[in-house]
């Protein structure tokens, strides 16, 4: 695809003359028929030269002379057309142009996919779907350009995918910064609630896990003559998404779920009660993953309502402390807020009890139940 250069070309697109009459199509009246053939007219030329121009760049290919694929070039990246094969060992390179359904077989040894840097299109966002047609146990993993980095729809900021057989990896650039990878459909699910086995099912050679372990119980309330303490929260279980694991069919899986933390107790009658909530318990699947507990929120004068933490990298961050207020300035102080879970109620910490000035302060609530959905 090419402008015109041949000498008599003007640089910048003229403006199109005013029409003469309705507008309408070439005439074809064979010679001799006595009608005024149709005059080749500068502007649709221009137009049509302008409309397949603009199409070819728009994606962020630069017109070439004597090349006349890069209209269909441009459709392919635009619609993801393109179909490519990847099979040597070792690190290959992928541009825009590779839009579409990438074909990886790892027989000859791992590899590394080096991505197209996301706005190499112009700022067009583009898409490119990888699947697995080697069973060999070499590794095919993706290295983002430059600053370029990877999310996770449901996830947010996530390491760089690995691809593994019968688990598409669909990768949709944003046009600016990012790699989405959207999330792949699973043929079969079980949901744990409590302790279990799982069994692979035949043909299976690839889980996703999601879950959370046990939230924290809140702190427990604090009373006494002078000074009104109110429980901590606690904080919430680890959890994980759609974290991936290579099996076998057949193979069984010991699901272990340890029990939500307790609330801490409050004080009775104006005493105190040191009102410590308990700690969540662990929950793992077989040797392959264990997810740590939340840790209960304390009780003791601090100078803020104690909030508990969420789940964080391999464990969960303590529960807040209590907070401490003089009573004549107030007679009641609320709990700290148990730290939130990933997977809304389960697993999340409980929020801590109301500090008060009197008898029965309330004690914490406990913290939410484990759960793992498996995938396949």
């Amino acid at each position: 695809m090419q402008l015109i250069a041949n000498g008599t070309q003007v640089a910048s697109l003229p403006a199109p003359a005013a029409p003469t009459g309705t507008p309408g199509w070439i005439n074809n009246a064979p010679p001799g028929a006595g009608v005024t053939p149709t005059g080749i007219d500068p502007d649709v030329n221009n137009a049509l030269i302008a409309e397949v121009a603009n199409l070819v760049e728009g994606p962020g290919i630069t017109l070439a002379p004597g090349t006349f694929t890069q209209a269909l070039a441009a459709v392919k990246r635009l619609a993801g057309a393109n179909i490519t094969t990847v099979s040597a060992a070792g690190t290959t390179t992928l541009t825009a142009d590779n839009a579409g359904l990438v074909l990886v077989n790892a027989t000859a040894g791992s590899i590394a996919i080096d991505l197209p840097a996301v706005a190499s299109a112009n700022g067009v966002p583009f898409g490119m779907t990888f699947v697995r047609t080697d069973a060999t146990g070499n590794t095919v993993t993706f290295v983002a350009n430059g600053s370029d980095t990877f999310l996770s729809i449901a996830w947010g900021a996530i390491a760089a995918p690995a691809l593994f057989q019968g688990a598409p990896v669909e990768l949709l650039g944003d046009g600016a910064l990012h790699w989405l990878e959207m999330p792949p459909l699973a043929r079969g699910s079980q949901l744990f609630l409590s302790a279990s086995t799982f069994t692979v099912p035949s043909g299976i050679t690839l889980l996703w896990l999601s879950g959370t372990a046990s939230g924290a119980g809140g702190g427990g309330a604090y009373s006494a003559s002078s000074i009104v303490n109110a429980g901590g929260g606690g904080s919430s279980g680890e959890s994980v998404f759609r974290s991936s694991l290579v099996v076998t069919p057949g193979q069984t899986f010991p699901v272990s779920m340890g029990a939500a933390g307790t609330g801490g107790a409050g004080s009775t009658s104006g005493g105190v009660s040191s009102g410590t909530g308990g700690n969540g318990g662990a929950l793992s699947f077989g040797g392959a993953l264990t997810l740590s507990g939340g840790r209960g929120g304390g009780n003791s004068g601090s100078s803020n309502p104690g909030g508990g933490g969420a789940s964080v990298g391999t464990g969960s961050v303590a529960g807040g402390q209590g907070a401490g207020v003089d009573i004549t300035s107030a007679t009641t102080m609320p709990g700290g807020r148990g730290g939130p879970s990933a997977f809304g109620s389960y697993g999340a910490g409980g929020d801590g009890g109301l500090g008060t000035n009197g008898p029965a302060a309330a004690a914490g609530s406990p913290g939410g139940p484990p759960m793992l959905l498996v995938e396949w």
